[in-house]
């Protein structure tokens, strides 16, 4: 039907969303870029490679918004995960003034490839690119009052200025930083455990689209509290090669 469309994916991942108002209000404001420095600490990103990064996310909403207001369709490849959840309400309060066909394509919860084989994940990251047309007949109009719906729900988080969101019920709510910290401890074992295991322990028993660098911020968090005690350090040159194990303290 339309000869061009302009596709948006969601792939920051636990990056505090623009205009929020503990993280500066602009979408490359100081607060944020240390927000991401502190998310993705395990890569030591030099300081011009954070303003390339952040210049880039920049130009593309400049460049949104004008193919919006040509009249260009706006495509959104949405999943379930809080972060591809947010980006779709922002992104609607971000065109809410603007008159131009808006559509989406969601994730189902499970599906399967071209050799028939079920697959289940929390975003579209999780999906082969190869694979992306199959999705297509789900793409469907974004009617006004959704839009509307999604854009006032973005006002609400931006207000409540929440450390973390998250889809419970198939709601975006604004919860506490330690919302996650059940599952991460229900897999923490007894005895030595590698970092890199627990993180990989946790991404793949629960699809909540949160990444590892929220993961290691909450053990790092929990060894701050006392409850988690460094053993050693298996692999220098890694930056989840240290081995942890529980101490006395409760960890609930």
């Amino acid at each position: 039907r339309y000869k061009n469309r302009f596709d948006v994916h969601g792939r920051d991942k636990m990056l505090p969303a623009p205009e929020s108002a503990g993280y500066g209000g602009e979408l490359d404001s100081q607060a944020r870029k240390e927000a991401f420095i502190r998310m993705f600490g395990s890569v030591c990103f030099q300081p011009e490679e954070v303003e390339s990064f952040f210049q880039c996310q920049r130009t593309d909403l400049e460049k949104l918004k004008v193919a919006a207001r040509d009249g260009q369709p706006i495509r959104v490849w949405k999943s379930g995960a809080a972060f591809s959840a947010c980006g779709f309400a922002f992104l609607c309060n971000t065109l809410w003034d603007i008159d131009c066909p808006l559509r989406v394509i969601s994730l189902p919860e499970c599906w399967t490839d071209a050799t028939g084989a079920v697959y289940a994940g929390g975003d579209w990251g999780e999906v082969p690119p190869g694979q992306y047309y199959r999705y297509l007949p789900l793409e469907r109009e974004v009617p006004a009052m959704e839009k509307q719906l999604q854009s006032d729900i973005w006002r609400r988080l931006r207000q409540e200025n929440a450390p973390l969101r998250a889809v419970v019920n198939g709601r975006l709510v604004s919860v506490s930083e330690d919302f996650y910290d059940a599952f991460l401890i229900r897999q923490i074992p007894e005895g030595e455990f590698l970092m890199a295991r627990l993180i990989g322990t946790v991404l793949g028993a629960y699809s909540f689209g949160i990444g590892d660098g929220w993961l290691t911020l909450r053990i790092q968090k929990l060894v701050s509290d006392g409850k988690l005690k460094l053993v050693r350090v298996s692999d220098p040159t890694h930056p989840y090669g240290k081995v942890y194990q529980r101490t006395d303290k409760p960890l609930e």
